[in-house]
């Protein structure tokens, strides 16, 4: 979002186009950049993913068996 343009709509009494830029804004599709900066950080791109391949879930249901779950229960 143009905090820039927003200030100015904000300033001009411009609320239809405050709220069309805090839209925009909101509609935005920020998943590309949240994939590189996690790979910049070498985690994965995509965690869902890489939390099925990792195994993990299977291996904690092993464990724990017929035992108490985890949970407020």
């Amino acid at each position: 979002m143009e905090r820039t343009s927003l200030d100015e709509a904000r300033r001009a009494g411009d609320i239809s186009g405050a709220h069309r830029l805090l839209l925009d804004a909101y509609a935005t599709d920020v998943r590309p950049l949240c994939a590189k900066v996690r790979e910049d950080l070498g985690a994965s791109a995509d965690p869902v993913s890489a939390f099925r391949e990792s195994g993990y879930l299977e291996k904690v249901v092993n464990e724990r068996g017929e035992g108490v779950g985890a949970g407020w229960g």
